[in-house]
């Protein structure tokens, strides 16, 4: 299976588990071995997620404190 090069966003998880899912389908990846793989990518996702919802409260964060100094 052709697995992107690290998981750094939500498009690589996107295409890991599409790459999966055809060499499951495909045969060329026993199903419990994609399982093992998918729960990698999963942990991978949510690691990504979470970076985002950081990001996008300090960002917040920081616009409620330029508004509350005005």
């Amino acid at each position: 299976i052709d697995l992107p090069n690290g998981l750094e966003s939500a498009g690589d998880v996107a295409k890991a588990a599409n790459a999966l899912l055809q060499g499951i389908a495909s045969g060329a990846l026993a199903p419990e071995d994609g399982s093992r793989v998918a729960m990698i990518v999963e942990l991978a996702r949510r690691a990504i997620e979470t970076q985002d919802l950081e990001q996008r409260i300090s960002e917040l964060e920081e616009r409620a404190k330029r508004e509350k100094d005005r």
